[in-house]
């Protein structure tokens, strides 16, 4: 996970030297209200087929099994995650923000809401994205983007362009060992270097 280390840092980086130029406390100790003031500056988009252990990647990152994996966890609609770290909190606590309100739930209460929203766009057809804005002590500032596998019908070149086109985007290319030794034939692959041809954006 060298890869996932190296995002994580970089976005601590950026996050600290934003900060400074705010003339802000970046004291990682500090519990006020501006060193927990987060801001977002990547979009990581994971890129894969279903199975390859996209949602299972990005838990990781958020540091809370709060997407659905597994045999049932299969992503059928964009997922969007605004994380931003609040050292105040517990390491097990989570943060919901819907509009000014704040809600403390659970990792398993957010994945069976996600898990029964997917459900009811099981038809394979929904393209509207769901949004979640977290704050975690675990979590780096980023904006965590889980697509649905690149081998169903609903992904196609316009729904993949929405998300890996920007400049801030980090393709998160996700293959499972057993097929690394076709890495190079991916189709999540190809599509990253068609977004990113001198690999700069890209981490596999």
């Amino acid at each position: 996970m060298e890869a996932i280390d190296e995002l994580v840092q970089l976005s601590e980086s950026m996050r600290q030297a934003a900060a400074l130029l705010a003339d802000e406390d970046v004291d990682e100790n500090s519990s006020s209200s501006s060193s927990r003031r987060g801001s977002t500056f990547l979009n990581v988009v994971a890129l894969g087929n279903v199975g390859a252990g996209k949602s299972a990647v990005l838990n990781s990152l958020i540091g809370h099994p709060v997407l659905p994996t597994g045999e049932n966890g299969a992503t059928r609609a964009p997922i969007c995650i605004d994380l931003q770290k609040d050292v105040s909190l517990s390491s097990k606590s989570i943060i919901l923000q819907i509009d000014n309100k704040s809600q403390q739930v659970s990792a398993s209460a957010l994945r069976h809401s996600l898990q029964d929203r997917l459900s009811k766009g099981a038809s394979g057809k929904s393209r509207d994205e769901i949004y979640l804005k977290l704050r975690t002590s675990t979590a780096p500032p980023l904006k965590l983007v889980d697509l649905p596998g690149l081998d169903q019908r609903i992904m196609d070149e316009t729904l993949v362009s929405d998300y890996a086109q920007h400049n801030d985007a980090i393709l998160l290319v996700i293959v499972p060992a057993a097929q690394a030794p076709e890495i190079a034939s991916s189709r999540a692959l190809k599509i990253a270097k068609e977004y990113d041809g001198d690999g700069n954006l890209n981490i596999f």
